[in-house]
C-alpha cells in the first residue's frame, strides 16, 4: 500500500501535441524507476516532497533516519530523477531545517552547476503556543530549484495582476460571508 497510494493523470495541450502530467503519491523510488522505460530523458519538471527526517512516522512512511541513511535514500531518488529529466528540465525538492544543508550539498553533487534558487516557503505566522516555545519559531520550509543545464532551461513566469489579486480576495470574502 505504500508503493503507489494515489495516482492522477492529467492530459493537456501545450503548443504541439499531447502532454502527459502525473501526480503520483507513494514510494517515489519505485515510481521513478517505473517511469524510466517510457520517460527517460523526456520529463520537463519534477517536484519531490520527500520525508523531512523529522523523527516522526505519522505520514504513512518512514521519517526517522540517521543523516547518512537519509542521504543515501535521497541520492538514489535524485539520480533516477536526473535520468528522467530532459536536457532543459528542472527539479524542485521541498525540505525543512532538519536536512536542508545536507540536501543542498547532495544536490550540488548530483546536479553540478544546476543550482538556480533556494525558495523560502513561508508556512506560518506567529500565534498561540508557537510564541511560548523556548526557541526560534519555525515558520518556513525550503524548496531547492535545480536545472540540468544552467544555460538551457525553461522557466515560465506567471505574474499576478492587481485584478487577479482582487478577484481572489473578493471570492474569498464571498465564501466567508456564506459560511
Amino acid at each position: 500500500p505504500k508503493v503507489i497510494t494515489n495516482y492522477k493523470e492529467h492530459k493537456s495541450e501545450q503548443h504541439t501535441g499531447e502532454v502527459d502530467n502525473f501526480i503520483i503519491k507513494g514510494n517515489n523510488l519505485v515510481v521513478l524507476h517505473s517511469l524510466l522505460p517510457k520517460y527517460e530523458g523526456k520529463v520537463k519538471l519534477i517536484f519531490i516532497d520527500p520525508p523531512y527526517n523529522t523523527d516522526n512516522d505519522t505520514f504513512g512512511y518512514n521519517d526517522s533516519f540517521n543523516h547518512s541513511t537519509w542521504l543515501v535514500f535521497m541520492k538514489n531518488r535524485l539520480e533516477v530523477a536526473k535520468r528522467l529529466l530532459t536536457k532543459d528540465g528542472s527539479i524542485y525538492v521541498s525540505i525543512d531545517y532538519n536536512e536542508v544543508h545536507y540536501l543542498k550539498v547532495l544536490m550540488d553533487e548530483v546536479f553540478p552547476n544546476g543550482f538556480k534558487r533556494e525558495i523560502i516557503w513561508r508556512i506560518g505566522w506567529l500565534s498561540g503556543y508557537k510564541t511560548v516555545e523556548n526557541n526560534y519559531i519555525r515558520n518556513h520550509d525550503t524548496i531547492f530549484f535545480y536545472t540540468m543545464d544552467p544555460k538551457n532551461f525553461t522557466f515560465n513566469k506567471i505574474y499576478n495582476t492587481f485584478e487577479d489579486y482582487q478577484d481572489r480576495y473578493n471570492d474569498q470574502q464571498k465564501r466567508e460571508i456564506v459560511t
